[in-house]
């Protein structure tokens, strides 16, 4: 079909990010000194990069979807309208609907098997940054990480949402990763993890899993048993403020928190 362009490139993504997933897992193994491989902020992009594009892919093939939707119905109903008027010989309609319904089934299976490959994209992402996470807490010198934790973050939070559809009961271990991130004493790591942490709040629309995420933090918080994200980001944010270049962006994270999660 001519739609399979779209379907083939997600294939290209799935395979390439695969590969940039066991890059990060073989970086993860300990005793590995991230400064010493100047490509792993290339991959952490890359990996972004095509998380993104994957996104707009999902969107466009989505979108051609319906117009082949309205399609049909459009042929459809003409068809239906000369058969009633007596215009044509009665024929068999049913493939046209029966065309579209096997391809699209096809596309969606596979699409399925894309997710459960992303799972193992995601837990080489995550086992990457858990070791970010410790390696920010065991270190005064911070500036080699920022970047690379600032990709790695909306690496982590992003490729959520290409698992299969399923929320979760307890929060991930590289939560931790976001909790050192938020409580470190660097503006544009502790930025990346509030950022990180307010995208997994506030997109309960998009993906089960980040619904189950909100509901747990909330849930913590109330009973106030283990962190209260939501605080330590609060709190850090207002502290931030002594960084006059990052005002704007700060007030609009605040504005951003409260209107979400007025406290």
């Amino acid at each position: 079909m001519k739609h399979e362009f779209g379907y083939e490139e997600l294939e290209y993504l799935t395979v390439v990010l695969e590969k940039l997933g066991q890059a990060l897992l073989m970086l993860s193994e300990p005793g590995r000194d991230l400064t010493k491989y100047s490509y792993v902020k290339g991959i952490v992009l890359l990996c972004v990069n095509l998380i993104d594009r994957k996104d707009r892919l999902m969107i466009h093939l989505e979108e051609e979807r319906k117009k082949r939707h309205e399609q049909y119905r459009t042929e459809n109903a003409k068809l239906s309208s000369s058969l009633s008027l007596g215009l044509l010989e009665p024929i068999e309609t049913s493939y046209l609907p029966r065309e579209m319904v096997e391809y699209e089934q096809q596309m969606d299976n596979k699409e399925m098997q894309r997710q459960r490959e992303f799972t193992v994209v995601a837990s080489n992402i995550e086992k990457f940054y858990i070791k970010l996470g410790k390696v920010i807490r065991g270190t005064t010198t911070l500036h080699p990480y920022e970047e690379t934790f600032k990709m790695t973050s909306l690496a982590i939070t992003k490729i959520q949402r290409h698992l299969p559809k399923v929320g979760v009961t307890t929060l991930p271990s590289w939560f931790e990763s976001i909790e050192s991130g938020i409580k470190i004493m660097n503006p544009v790591i502790s930025l990346s993890a509030i950022e990180a942490m307010i995208y997994c709040l506030t997109a309960e629309n998009v993906h089960p899993v980040y619904s189950s995420y909100r509901q747990l933090i909330v849930a913590e918080r109330n009973r106030k048993v283990g962190n209260d994200y939501q605080k330590h980001a609060l709190e850090k944010l207002w502290s931030l403020l002594d960084y006059p270049h990052m005002h704007r962006k700060i007030i609009d994270l605040i504005v951003n928190f409260s209107r979400y999660f007025p406290y």
